[in-house]
């Protein structure tokens, strides 16, 4: 029978220590150690409830929502094309339009105190627009390129990238604002925040017997924790560190202490001088390796360093692809050791609008496809976020320099491709050619150094015959045999050969070796006698040097030109008399005529004496009988002879010199051909580079689509498993289109010169291959919709403010008194009291809105915890107050006037509609929650096994320490069957028009009492009445529409956030049993632990996730409470813009001059804002079309 607790197959887990050790087991129980217990730290951070939605929520940085409009000058058109449309010129247009306006209304008297009250508010919101932001989160595993992708984007070396472990750490904000600096905020931890890490890591630094575990290995748990307290505390060892507590830790240098929960600001004018101030936070600090360390050197290591206690960094630049709005987030991931990190990102995550999955392209070719890297658990959220769609989702390859061409051309079966086959084509013959020129350089080299060997023996002959030449000037004599060149070895090799055929003669020599005497024939002649044996070994060792000489020049490298050769040339032309630069010796010249006999060998001064063998030998040999004529050489014959040499030495310079062009050429030609070769070389890279792109996009959005296909499917037989068609498709799969990015960050910066001194480009040499501009293009174009629908809003609500205040300046004091006050008394509604009241008023609604939202946040905390978790915060508490509803001004006196009338019908209008989302979420999400329960619970126990047999003993320590959450997340590993389960339904049901009955009904309520309105006028004032409501039906058209849009974006974020509360709701289940696995200690105490956690888990399972259906669909019924709200508060201001449109037909005004004045240069205005507002939408409309047309 298997063992549950063995680790699955192909998974190698180190044992814990002792467990298996047969010795150890048979050991009697010893005195038990003193343990240092764990940390109580528990202060587990309490759920957070479902918040009430806040439409302009700043970002969880701190950095606004919307972007401040600055107004511009208020520019009029008189043609739809003469507008270059943007949607931030648009807004900033409609903005000094809303400047306008407000002037205007300040000088009219308003009549009523409801249209004062109504329109002041309005002006006032309109001038607090502001252009979306669009949050994209840039999600990506260590080593995927984000960093210089994101660099590549921005233009320039933004992101911080020096201290590789902060900057890998925390979330990064980029976003962008109007300034010609690079500014940026590092925000630390706060006090508590640190100490509750230093309390983790002081656990992992430790065993269970209190003892230094290793700290060498910096990818353990207690490697990794020492590396962060040493880099706070460098001058503190590890044995002292974990014998101090936490504040100890903190308190014990005040540079630490005083910069947390700070936030250091930085303004730079260049991204280097950025990056060095801001390297003072995030730098690691590393230290320096070898060699002597500097005073200065050596305090700085002992300072402490600050990238372990950064929580987050935000930086602003003037990057192109950011000013129409985009943030671009780079998120390191959700598992931190420290909470407020992981909290952080999270949140980021939950509000963005776009997602970038970044991956080295040779993932994406190999065996991880889209589908793989995006993982199960991801991918589910993201269906319940409603964001797994082409629209939210983007995939960006990185790397595509990283090639190997063979390998593609092999993978992809490219061999025969036409345009691969001419390059292919085109290399070989630059390699031809190469090797052609460079054989031709290899025959100049020898033929340049044969000639030089030549030349300078022809120059060392040439100061020989001018030797020669001076001593017979001089009066001496040189034997003619002398003078001939090589005609002195030719002799001595003919002797040589001569005596080697007879015997060898002896002689009575007394030299060291025996060496024959020379023939005294006169006087002194020893002294005229050139030795030749010296002059020949002279010869030879001057020829030796300079044939040295000439090796060592041919060292040079192929494409450097002999160093000797222009040298050579230059002389190749000279007076011969110079070429000999060797110095002349003095000689004794010999006047008498000598005749020789024999050898020349220089000896003594005894004549040679002959044995008769030697004897019989030359009388033998006819020539050895006659006497040897020495002829000797003339003054005309030397300075032929010495003309001869010049004119040869010449030649061979000449010669030379051509070929060292030759060779000059051949270098330049191998130089250029090497050049080819290079950019042949790169042609081909870029052809294979763009060829795997091209497969990797079709492979990546064919995954994609598998991927929601299976999704889909798995969905819809789990809801109706008996009729479940697979070969019927759900959705039109061809339709969806994932953007695939694939991107080369490092040819881009290469090619732009964004990084001095990286060299040339691998692969890409224009900038589009790169696929950075097109990635640039679609960062901008990413807030496009957005933008555009913004902007369009913005114009629509003051074209009809700009209505209401044209109606109101035209039609007042049109209708006459009788008329007037029959309207009045029957539509108008009584003043609401003073201001002073009003204010009072508010103050209290504030009050109410506050108390409300505390009961809500204790009911869901309750909720959560559970009620002995709740009394633990907030003391014994029987029951949770009933919310108290929000205070609302009715009219009691009896009379109900438009507005009150309204309100009466809205409150019905969202009643209907709360009880009717109940019922949706009740109908459409009930039993799968259930069923993903049961079927979460099924699971849940092997869960927890699986997890605990694949990973080593000291991580799944750690991660009971912290509770489930560390590398891996347990917690989210027992919620992902429920939420697979539900993923598919919980997205079709947010994907629906859950709020067409809202607006439906809404718009039926204000018609029919516009329709009383009308059918009350008196018959003469009947058609001013209906052309008056007409107007107000279309102002609350649009005012619908966009309550509409906002209680949509409020039920997105609400269900985001309830989406997310099922692993932290497990979590707060599983606490007790982490806690208590952690009491385990001893010899096998890690199975002991893995034990606990399968009996704890197989006891509560049931419970616990039938708990968490319930917390999911209290939290809809709660979300829908919440909608109804927002939906009553906007109403209610509907309501008083549907009387003051209508008031115009009883209200008055005055009719002084200046009012007159007022009215008409207001109306002459507005009249100008209405037809620029239509200039504008035409404008609007046709940016809409070409935005909307494919590429």
């Amino acid at each position: 029978m298997k063992d549950e607790n063995q680790p699955p197959a192909g998974v190698v887990v180190k044992p814990e220590p002792g467990l298996y050790d047969a010795n150890l087991l048979a050991m009697p129980p010893s005195t038990p150690a003193k343990v240092k217990p764990e940390p109580i730290d528990a202060t587990t951070p309490s759920r957070k409830p479902l918040d009430a939605y806040q439409p302009n929520q700043p970002l969880p940085g701190g950095t606004p929502k919307k972007s401040r409009i600055e107004p511009m000058p208020f520019v009029k058109y008189e043609r739809a094309e003469d507008i270059a449309y943007a949607p931030e010129t648009a807004m900033a247009q409609g903005l000094s339009m809303v400047r306008v306006l407000a002037d205007s209304v300040g000088k009219l008297e308003l009549g009523s105190k409801l249209r004062k009250d109504v329109w002041l508010r309005e002006i006032e919101s309109l001038k607090n627009q502001g252009v979306p932001r669009t949050l994209i989160a840039i999600c990506g595993g260590t080593g995927t390129g984000k960093s210089s992708c994101l660099n590549a984007v921005l233009g320039d070396n933004i992101v911080p990238t020096s201290g590789m472990r902060a900057c890998t750490a925390v979330v990064t904000e980029i976003s962008y604002h109007d300034k010609n600096t690079i500014e940026g905020d590092v925000a630390f931890l706060s006090r508590n925040e640190w100490r509750e890490e230093i309390k983790v890591l002081l656990s992992d630094m430790v065993d269970e017997d209190g003892n230094l575990r290793r700290l060498t290995d910096l990818k353990s748990e207690a490697g990794v924790a020492w590396s962060k307290l040493h880099a706070v505390c460098p001058t503190l060892p590890a044995d002292r560190v974990i014998q101090m507590s936490p504040d100890q830790i903190i308190d014990r240098d005040q540079r630490v202490s005083k910069v947390l929960g700070t936030t250091k600001n930085i303004s730079c004018s260049t991204s280097r001088a950025f990056g060095k101030e801001i390297g003072r936070y995030i730098d690691s600090k590393e230290k320096k390796k070898g060699g002597k360390k500097t005073e200065e050197e050596k305090r700085k290591e002992n300072e402490p360093a600050f990238w372990p206690l950064i929580k987050q960094v935000r930086v602003r630049c003037k990057s192109s692809a950011l000013e129409t709005g985009a943030i671009l987030v780079d998120l390191p991931g959700t598992q931190d050791a420290n909470a407020a990190r992981s909290s952080i990102a999270k949140d980021y995550m939950k509000r963005c609008q776009a997602i970038w999955i970044l991956a080295p392209i040779t993932r994406a070719v190999d065996d991880k496809t889209a589908k793989d890297l995006l993982g199960d658990a991801f991918k589910s959220q993201l269906m319940m976020d409603g964001n797994y769609a082409s629209s939210c989702v983007t995939f960006v390859a990185t790397k595509t320099d990283d090639i190997s061409c063979n390998e593609i051309i092999r993978a992809l079966n490219l061999e025969d491709e036409p345009e691969l086959v001419v390059i292919e084509d085109e290399i070989q013959a630059a390699n031809v050619l190469f090797k052609e020129q460079k054989k031709i350089k290899e025959v100049a080299d020898a033929e340049i150094k044969s000639l030089g060997k030549q030349i300078t023996a022809k120059d060392e002959w040439l100061d020989k015959v001018k030797d020669f030449l001076e001593t017979v000037q001089a009066g001496g004599e040189i034997a003619l045999s002398e003078t001939i060149e090589g005609g002195k070895e030719k002799k001595e090799k003919e002797k040589k050969a001569k005596k080697g055929k007879g015997k060898k003669r002896k002689s009575s020599g007394k030299g060291k070796n025996g060496s024959s005497k020379r023939r005294k024939t006169g006087d002194d002649m020893d002294d005229f006698i050139v030795d030749e044996e010296d002059d020949d070994n002279k010869s030879e060792s001057e020829a030796s040097d300079a044939d040295g000489n000439d090796s060592e020049k041919e060292v040079a490298s192929d494409l450097e030109l002999d160093p000797s050769s222009d040298a050579d040339d230059s002389d190749a032309g000279a007076d011969s008399d110079d070429s000999s630069s060797s110095a002349k010796k003095s000689k004794s010249k010999n006047k008498n005529t000598k005749r020789k006999r024999g050898s020349d060998d220089e000896g003594d001064d005894d004549d040679v004496e002959m044995h008769d063998d030697e004897d019989d030998e030359m009388r033998d040999d006819p020539e050895a009988d006659e006497p040897e004529v020495i002829e000797y050489a003339t003054e005309e014959h030397l300075k032929d002879e010495i003309q001869r040499l010049k004119d040869e030495i010449k030649a061979l310079r000449a010669r030379k010199k051509s070929t060292t062009e030759s060779r000059k050429t051949a270098i330049a030609a191998i130089s250029s051909s090497k050049k080819q070769l290079a950019i042949l070389q790169r042609k081909k890279n870029c052809f294979c580079s763009k060829r795997r792109n091209e497969y990797s996009r079709d492979a990546l959005k064919t995954d994609f689509r598998e991927g929601l296909r299976e999704l889909d499917e798995a969905a819809a037989q789990e809801r109706d498993p008996d009729n479940f068609d697979p070969n019927q498709l759900l959705r039109d799969y061809d339709a969806i289109d994932l953007p695939v990015f694939t991107v080369s960050s490092r040819d881009y910066v290469r090619v732009t010169g964004q990084v001095q001194g990286d060299g040339d480009p691998t692969v890409f040499d224009g900038l589009e291959d790169t696929g950075i501009p097109a990635l640039q293009q679609w960062t901008r174009s990413l807030t496009e919709s957005s933008r555009l629908r913004s902007a369009q809003q913005f114009l629509r609500q003051i074209q009809t403010f700009a209505n209401s205040v044209n109606t109101y300046v035209e039609s007042i004091n049109d209708v006459s008194v009788v008329d007037r006050l029959a309207l009045r008394d029957r539509w108008a509604s009584d003043e609401l009291g003073s201001e002073e009241d009003e204010d009072e008023d508010m103050d209290d609604s504030d009050d109410d809105d506050v108390n409300m939202d505390l009961d809500r946040y204790r009911r869901t905390l309750l909720h959560s915890l559970g009620k002995k978790g709740f009394n633990q915060l907030y003391g014994n508490v029987a029951k949770p107050a009933p919310p108290k509803p929000k205070a609302r001004k009715r009219n009691t006196a009896g009379k109900l006037g438009i507005m009150d009338l309204l309100i009466n019908d809205f409150d019905v209008v969202v009643e209907d509609v709360v009880d009717d989302l109940k019922d949706k979420f009740s109908e459409g999400l009930e039993d799968k929650c259930k069923k993903g329960a049961e079927k979460a619970s099924d699971a849940a126990v092997e869960t927890v096994d699986n997890f605990a047999a694949a990973i080593h003993w000291a991580t799944y320590r750690a991660t009971l320490r912290r509770h489930g959450a560390f590398r891996s997340d347990l917690n989210a590993e027992l919620a992902q069957p429920m939420t697979s389960s539900i993923a598919s339904s919980w997205s079709a049901m947010f994907e629906q028009n859950l709020f067409g009955l809202f607006e439906k009904k809404g718009l039926r309520a204000i018609q029919d009492l516009l329709k009383r309105v009308e059918e009350s006028a008196a018959p003469g004032l009947r058609e001013k009445a209906r052309a008056q409501t007409q107007i107000a039906l279309k102002d609350a058209q649009g005012a619908m529409a966009n309550i509409v849009a906002q209680v949509n974006e409020a039920m997105k974020e609400q269900q985001k956030d309830l989406s997310r509360t099922l692993a932290p709701r497990i979590q707060d289940e599983m606490i007790p049993g982490y806690d208590r696995a952690m009491e385990e200690r001893g010899t096998g105490s890690v199975k002991r632990q893995k034990d606990y956690m399968h009996n704890f888990i197989s006891t509560l399972r049931k419970t616990m996730f039938n708990g968490g259906a319930d917390l999911l669909l209290d939290g809809l019924k709660t979300a829908a409470t919440q909608i109804g709200t927002i939906m009553q508060n906007e109403l209610d201001d509907l309501a008083k813009k549907i009387e003051v449109a209508l008031s115009v037909l009883w209200d008055t005004a005055s009719d002084s001059r200046e009012q007159v004045m007022a009215r008409r240069d207001t109306l002459d205005r507005v009249t100008e804002i209405l037809k620029q507002l239509t200039l504008w939408s035409e404008a609007a409309a046709v940016h809409a079309a070409e935005f909307a047309a494919p590429a």
